[in-house]
């Protein structure tokens, strides 16, 4: 019988073990959403800060495109557009280095009767009335996914987006879901992963961000406009400066088409990022000044 006890005991003792062991491991990162619309937040300076144009290392051109139905869409919506007018031509039917109609339909679909503005967008809803669309059940009475924004589950009642809203956790997945869309749309052939990072662990800092814009990688971010502790808004970011002592970073924020510079620090100091998803593609393409194959890889924050 005392063995007995002792077994018991010996077992109870290895399970509060584990379960303090898995109090103090990491914990698995929250997601974070966007919660802005198409109007810059009152009270809120978007401008950001003057840098001189000659100490920074700045990517050129990266197209400026206008908030389309969710600043996450539009926000890859210029990664993607910045690449398609680099090396890879069948991301976008027609020009890519301004918004036009096709640009506008890879961010959020809305022409026709079978798009993202139909069945997600409407009926228009806002915090904190939140109104079923087509996400909810039964499934098969939705399009099938055609933009960025339809693959980013924007404005998605069932995922708890109201209408422009877009979680983290869909960023990548919007990445991949979109290329693979072109692959098979528009007869390309590229291939495509992601991986996310976080501030809060350090897996996305200064270092890492200034050697994906010295690469030639503009880089998405998830930040905190308001600078309230809280992320709200996805931006494009493809430049920096830190001659001055202060890490700076310059960003397209989908409200305008100029270039804004804002402060390199987290997200519970200031403005800044909480996450970021890393998009690597490869496929063949034609340089211009070579027919020969050539690998690229890319990534977004």
């Amino acid at each position: 019988m005392k063995q007995k006890y002792l077994a018991i005991l010996v077992l109870a003792s290895l399970l509060l073990s584990f379960r303090t062991a898995l109090a103090q491991a990491p914990q698995p990162p929250v997601d974070a959403q966007s919660t802005t619309g198409p109007i810059p937040p009152r009270y809120v300076n978007i401008q950001g800060i003057r840098v001189a144009p000659n100490t920074t290392g700045q990517l050129s051109p990266v197209p400026a495109y206008i908030w389309t139905h969710g600043c996450g869409p539009t926000a890859a919506g210029m990664i993607i557009g910045y690449w398609d007018t680099k090396w890879f031509g069948k991301l976008v039917p027609g020009d890519a280095h301004s918004q036009s109609l096709e640009v506008s339909e890879m961010i959020a679909s809305s022409q026709g009767m079978l798009n993202h503005y139909n069945d997600y967008a409407l009926p228009l809803d806002s915090f904190p009335y939140l109104i079923p669309d087509r996400s909810e059940p039964p499934a098969g009475d939705e399009h099938i996914s055609n933009s960025l924004a339809d693959f980013m589950h924007t404005s998605f009642s069932a995922n708890g987006n109201y209408y422009g809203w877009s979680w983290f956790s869909d960023f990548g997945p919007a990445l991949q879901g979109y290329v693979n869309y072109a692959n098979v749309t528009y007869g390309s052939s590229y291939h495509v992963t992601t991986s996310n990072y976080y501030m809060y662990n350090g897996s996305f800092n200064w270092d890492l961000f200034r050697s994906e814009i010295d690469a030639g990688r503009p880089v998405g971010m998830l930040v905190d406009i308001n600078a309230d502790g809280h992320t709200d808004h996805f931006i494009t970011a493809f430049g920096y400066d830190d001659t001055t002592g202060t890490k700076k970073y310059a960003a397209l924020n989908t409200w305008d088409t100029d270039v804004h510079w804002y402060d390199f620090v987290s997200t519970n100091s200031h403005r800044h990022c909480f996450c970021g998803c890393a998009l690597y593609l490869l496929g063949s393409c034609l340089d211009q000044t070579t027919s020969s194959r050539r690998h690229y890889r890319w990534l977004w924050r």
